[in-house]
């Protein structure tokens, strides 16, 4: 990818973008790194024949940590933010949305390569036997969290594509920054794989900067996607049911949706099935949807112009771009945030290479409050949060997502929806905590303090999604005594 560094021009959006270092910066992967990526049990499986790899400090890049920014965020340029995942439709509005074109027709002018796993089902199931509790068996099916893209990597020198070459660079997950080759992160078999298990599957679409849009080209500089592009009011954000990231509200991994106003979207439910007398019975904890995968990336769902309902109580917002500036990805009027049910704050939309408001000490002291005023009652919380933390440390996915299917996450969401305040806290007073996002939406049952999962920019970056719960929830009316 050839980002040329940021100028200091003025109007150039301040997060945009950040470069990939120079080789000169690259050091040996230690032992460790080696075994994990190279030879070890969960290993790549053509990294060792297909040209290795070395690494960067990710400390030499401006505002990351090592868990603060993933695969998605840096083929987007950015490092101080985690970008979620999700399906290939997702996939596609969220890099159209960062103003990247797809260009899998050319794919020698990829900036940017995805991947997954074309043969993953959407659902897996197993089926338990007869007991004499339960004498017919019954077939139980879920998500599959491996059914979502994977991966995106740079392509930042096309000449070096032919391994050993080292053209494209890679976040791993919370782990090491990579200079590899182009594919040699791929694993060219079919689902379920063998040993070394599937990481990341193969990749199946390119992106490319939009020349005539992104701000990292001249002349586009003050260009950013319009600040009331925010779903609902452009249908690029339309998808249709089914097409949520997995482990997100709509299509999800044990999310609360059970109440609170507004409608989720989701197009089916797991289900345990069996011949008793035709009963089914749902499976609330596991959503799965319909939709099909499409080979070349596109959603399965109607295309076209969307109208959306929208309620008289709401702020009317009107943008003062054209139809065509906004095409362009040119400023415009910002819009009041407006959560899943509708309600609007006064937040503003944040702009799509704009830095990542933080709350409000207003809010995080709130919170701190919430958490005191509630933390005596739940003794177990601290270590159970510490654990199920320490398990998605050690996970080695790029989607947060899967942190509602380790071991820990259960036993959170077990203690009901009287934890709210303490995972609002633990948001607002630990920047690497925003994992919690998804334990909040699991718990959490009115949608007045929720992000729509449309709402892509607000959602997916999960820096800021976290910090508009904090804000949304120190607007939440007292509990009355």
């Amino acid at each position: 990818m050839s980002i040329p560094r940021p100028s200091s021009r003025a109007g150039r959006p301040p997060s945009m973008p950040v470069p990939t270092p120079a080789v000169t910066a690259l050091r040996d992967p230690t032992a460790g790194e080696r075994a994990q990526n190279e030879t070890g049990v969960d290993r790549f499986r053509h990294l060792a024949t297909r040209g290795s790899f070395k690494c960067w400090d990710w400390r030499i890049l401006p505002g990351a940590t090592d868990k603060s920014f993933n695969c998605f965020a840096w083929s987007l340029g950015f490092t101080d933010r985690w970008v979620e995942g999700g399906s290939r439709a997702q996939m596609n509005r969220l890099y159209h949305h960062y103003m990247f074109v797809d260009c899998s027709t050319t794919p020698n002018e990829a900036e940017v390569e995805l991947y997954d796993i074309p043969t993953a089902p959407a659902q897996l199931s197993r089926t338990i036997p007869a007991s004499a509790r339960n004498p017919q068996p019954r077939t139980i099916s879920w998500a599959n969290p491996r059914a979502v893209v994977l991966h995106a990597h740079r392509r930042d020198n096309p000449a070096l594509d032919a391994p050993p070459g080292w053209g494209c660079s890679s976040k791993l997950a919370k782990e090491a920054l990579i200079i590899h080759n182009r594919h040699a992160l791929e694993d060219d078999i079919a689902w379920p794989g063998g040993n070394p298990a599937i990481r990341y599957g193969i990749i199946y679409q390119q992106w490319k900067r939009d020349p005539t849009r992104h701000p990292s080209f001249p002349g586009n500089e003050a260009n950013d996607y319009p600040e009331a592009g925010h779903y609902p009011d452009d249908p690029v954000f339309e998808g249709g049911p089914g097409e949520f990231p997995a482990g997100h509200p709509g299509d999800t991994n044990g999310l609360n949706l059970s109440s609170g106003s507004g409608s989720n979207g989701a197009s089916g439910s797991g289900t345990i099935t069996g011949n008793q007398a035709g009963k089914t019975t749902t499976l609330a904890s596991r959503t799965v949807t319909s939709s099909t995968r499409s080979s070349n990336g596109s959603s399965n769902s109607s295309s076209g112009s969307s109208t959306h309902s929208r309620s008289s109580s709401q702020t009317s917002v009107t943008s003062t771009a054209s139809s065509k500036d906004k095409g362009k990805g040119k400023a415009a009027t910002p819009s009041p945030f407006r959560a899943y049910s509708g309600k609007s704050y006064a937040l503003a939309n944040m702009p799509s290479y704009g830095k990542i408001p933080a709350p409000t000490t207003a809010a995080v002291k709130l919170a701190k409050a919430g958490y005191d005023a509630t933390i005596k009652s739940q003794p177990t919380f601290e270590a159970a949060w510490a654990a199920w933390i320490k398990n998605w440390n050690a996970t080695k996915s790029s989607n947060a997502a899967a942190a509602t299917s380790i071991e820990g996450f259960e036993a959170l969401r077990a203690l009901g929806p009287k934890i709210v305040p303490l995972v609002v806290y633990k948001l607002a007073s630990d920047p690497t905590a925003f994992v919690g996002t998804f334990l909040y939406n699991a718990l959490e049952t009115n949608k007045d303090y929720m992000v729509h999962p449309k709402d892509l920019l607000n959602y997916c970056v999960l820096q800021r999604q976290a910090n508009l719960i904090v804000e949304m929830n120190g607007l939440r009316p007292a509990p009355k005594k």
